[in-house]
């Protein structure tokens, strides 16, 4: 997980690109002072990043941090989507394992 004050996705795109309309975009996203958050993952071997909303982001930084799944749904967001953020996680394999706490 990154979070950045800068357009940290969209300018990693911009250079896999490497086209001008992609940096007319980071250059509009800097001046504006967008903030972006993303996963950096592997698919494979192949590393991959994909951008994630400030949501998506807290909950995950949350569970990155040793905190539980019920810890982190408490302290998510009121728009937050468990369920799609699981079905993204279980797609983009995301999740490096799954630990059983005691009750």
């Amino acid at each position: 997980m990154v979070q950045s004050t800068w357009p940290i996705a969209a300018i990693h795109e911009a250079h896999r690109q490497g086209d001008e309309a992609a940096f007319e975009a980071v250059r509009e996203a800097v001046a504006q002072q967008r903030a972006e958050s993303a996963v950096v993952a592997r698919d494979r071997w192949k590393g991959v990043v994909q951008r994630v909303d400030s949501d998506t982001a807290a909950f995950m930084c949350e569970l990155l941090a040793g905190g539980s799944i019920g810890i982190a749904l408490e302290h998510a967001a009121e728009g937050f989507g468990f369920a799609v953020w699981l079905a993204a996680a279980l797609q983009r394999r995301w999740l490096k394992g799954i630990r059983l706490l005691p009750d």
